[in-house]
């Protein structure tokens, strides 16, 4: 009988430890894909804006594309808890006419993905003082 009870609660703590655990580590889907967004930068507030985010094995390549973005916006990423923090600050960060200055995250608030990020203009300087925050935020 004491076999039957060790067996039984063997079992039960097996299964208990299903391969749908991920050991704490956050669900990346809820980032990946393509989203419509408005993005928010200056004095520009509303600016439709189209985001990609994919996940590759160095983390996460997101892109954000619309009519007056010229040239497209990319940035990397790689998931810490539940937040995408941009990769160090490099002229690779937005190719285009500025840099990343801060290090930025991409979260979910309310259940729609954030993208936050300060961009540097050569001419206008080059510290993160100087720098224009832009705001993606997904429409629902």
């Amino acid at each position: 009988m004491k076999k039957i009870i060790l067996l039984l609660c063997s079992v039960i703590v097996l299964n208990s430890c299903g391969s749908d655990d991920d050991g704490g580590v956050a669900n990346s889907n809820q980032f990946i894909g393509q989203f419509s967004a408005t993005m928010d930068a200056g004095i520009q507030n509303g600016v439709p804006v189209d985001v990609n985010i994919s996940e590759s094995d160095r983390g996460f390549n997101i892109r954000v594309s619309g009519a007056i973005i010229e040239p497209d916006i990319v940035l990397t990423g790689l998931l810490v808890d539940d937040t995408i923090i941009l990769d160090g600050c490099t002229n690779l960060c937005y190719q285009g006419d500025g840099n990343v200055t801060d290090s930025g995250l991409v979260e979910v608030l309310s259940g729609k993905r954030t993208i936050t990020f300060g961009v540097y203009f050569p001419e206008d300087g080059d510290t993160a003082s100087d720098a224009i925050l832009f705001i993606v935020e997904e429409k629902l």
